[in-house]
């Protein structure tokens, strides 16, 4: 099991990397919003500006009028640390292909060590 977690973290980690260099970061914060809410039980997410400027490699501002878009085109509503998840379909369409990529690397992990 302890294999399981180092082999999903590591693709998690080559992921992003590669995402950080070949995607807009409004593409990249539409993944990471659909990444949280596939782990999480429920459509309200608590991330900070600052936490997704960093996960993103971007600067704070950048984050701000990025989530504001998201907000204007109905895909969520965000305030003070809080996103909640509105058209989640949205999102998918406005995230890049990393999402399904890591879903079908994660499939394949757990596949293969059953």
């Amino acid at each position: 099991m302890a294999l399981l977690g180092s082999e999903l973290m590591l693709a998690q980690m080559q992921h992003t990397a590669a995402c950080n260099a070949l995607h807009t970061a409004d593409r990249r914060l539409c993944r990471w919003i659909v990444q949280v809410r596939d782990r999480i039980d429920g459509d309200v997410i608590r991330l900070t500006h600052d936490f997704l400027a960093q996960m993103l490699a971007v600067r704070r501002p950048t984050v701000s009028l990025i989530a504001y878009g998201l907000q204007q085109a109905g895909l969520i509503r965000y305030q003070r640390g809080k996103i909640a998840i509105l058209d989640r379909a949205g999102l998918e369409r406005g995230a890049c292909d990393c999402v399904g990529a890591l879903r079908e690397k994660t499939r394949r992990i757990i596949t293969d060590l059953a």
